[in-house]
């Protein structure tokens, strides 16, 4: 009896598969893997402070006065920011109100036309300004009324 030869093209399949079994291949693995990103920089840090020192109250208030500067020729209605002697940021915005921004011991003290007065603390962990009452980040609020009273977008 006989035996009997497999065609060629199935010789030459089994060729290529003992060759690719001979060379090592890295496993295929597939699956979601969670991953927490690392902490964002906080607002803090993009204005060039450290988490290692609270940034001082006074360079706050110049890197939010800076930040207004900037968007003064954004709108053609009133946009007034200035430095007072005593170190008190004022924004004059006309009709639309008068926001400040100052100095109360290791606190920042704000006023608004919209939210009222509010003391924000510095929150060394997250480097923020923080409100102990709601929660709220000074950055945030002040970032956010601008932009819906004056359509104008600070970057802080």
């Amino acid at each position: 009896m006989r035996a009997l030869k497999p065609p060629a093209a199935l010789q030459q399949r089994a060729l290529l598969s003992l060759a690719r079994a001979a060379v090592p291949r890295p496993a295929l693995a597939i699956g979601i893997v969670a991953v927490r990103p690392g902490p964002l920089p906080s607002p803090l840090q993009r204005c060039g402070f450290s988490s290692s020192s609270a940034p001082p109250a006074d360079a706050f208030i110049l890197t939010v006065h800076k930040a207004l500067e900037d968007g003064r020729g954004a709108t053609s209605e009133t946009f007034e920011p200035r430095m007072t002697d005593d170190g008190i940021l004022e924004l004059n915005l006309g009709e639309k109100g008068f926001y400040s921004l100052s100095k109360a011991d290791d606190r920042l003290l704000l006023f608004s036309p919209t939210s009222g007065p509010k003391y924000y603390v510095f929150d060394a962990e997250n480097d923020w300004w923080v409100s102990p009452d709601d929660g709220h980040l000074l950055v945030e609020i002040l970032v956010r009324e601008l932009m819906h009273t004056t359509s104008v977008c600070i970057n802080l």
